[in-house]
């Protein structure tokens, strides 16, 4: 299998996209759009997801952007990935 290389304007458009899907993040508590307050996922996060999905990338994570207090949840003391010290 060989090596893909995007375009500057495709890696552009797939930030911009992985920006899209944090800032749409479905909210824990509500089952809302963390920006457009309509059941998730909002349109704009599925066009992001679309985006995503045609360029080949997957969205990255961003730990706490689904505000999971909402529901009781509550971050742990020590990451769990973390090997010991």
């Amino acid at each position: 299998m060989g090596t893909t290389y995007l375009a500057s304007t495709a890696l552009a458009r797939a930030g911009d996209a992985l920006d899209a899907v944090n800032e749409h993040a479905t909210l824990s508590g509500s089952g809302l759009c963390r920006t457009c307050r309509v059941e998730g996922p909002c349109p704009s996060r599925t066009e992001a997801e679309r985006t995503l999905r045609s360029s080949g990338m997957l969205p990255r994570r961003r730990p706490g952007v689904t505000r999971p207090e909402l529901i009781g949840l509550r971050r742990v003391g020590t990451p769990w990935l973390k090997p010991d010290a």
